[in-house]
């Protein structure tokens, strides 16, 4: 759990009862951890890189989100709304973690005062990222999108096709090659 978070100080028996009330999961590559129309889980992905995924108007597969553990892995809209999620979620290696109903997660929250900080703090740098990445598509080249892409996770660039990559850029398969090609040429 303090991987998940390192700035906050949680003693480990509280770790430990956290821990007793999620269930420990371990998932292989290629596992779809929620599948569109389903009603999303929540998942303290630990280790492991997974990827969020929708279909276009045109049914083409678009990225939504690429998660490396440590990190929160859930639609929160599906999850908290309880409603059908309109996203699927892949494993892309082996992951391990742990996975929270929404039963859990309120016991928790209503039990242990560590707890809802943690929570509050994992769902407030969610936030941040997202407000990120949205920025990011709209202020930042496709080169500078993939430079900070690389910048923040080296590690995806292994595990991730690089249609992926593209398609979670806003960019064609063939400009994501260019611009490798180009930031290659500069070093």
């Amino acid at each position: 759990m303090n991987r998940l978070l390192p700035q906050m100080v949680v003693t480990d028996d509280r770790i430990m009862c956290m821990l007793e009330a999620m269930d420990e999961v371990h998932l292989t590559k290629g596992e779809l951890v929620l599948k569109q129309g389903r009603v999303s889980n929540y998942y303290l992905l630990l280790d492991g890189y997974m990827r969020g995924y929708t279909h276009d108007e045109n049914g083409a597969e678009v990225t939504t989100n690429f998660f490396a553990g440590p990190r929160a892995v859930l639609d929160a809209t599906s999850f908290f709304g309880r409603q059908p999620s309109r996203e699927n979620i892949v494993t892309l290696t082996d992951c391990r973690g742990y996975l929270l109903t929404l039963d859990v997660l309120n016991k928790l929250f209503h039990e242990m005062p560590e707890f809802r900080e943690f929570g509050r703090a994992i769902l407030v740098r969610e936030l941040v990222i997202a407000q990120e990445q949205k920025l990011a598509h709209i202020n930042l080249s496709a080169e500078d999108r993939y430079r900070q892409l690389v910048e923040r996770d080296a590690g995806l660039m292994q595990h991730a096709q690089l249609r992926h990559i593209a398609s979670f850029m806003g960019v064609t398969d063939t400009s994501l090659s260019r611009i490798r090609r180009e930031l290659a040429n500069k070093k």
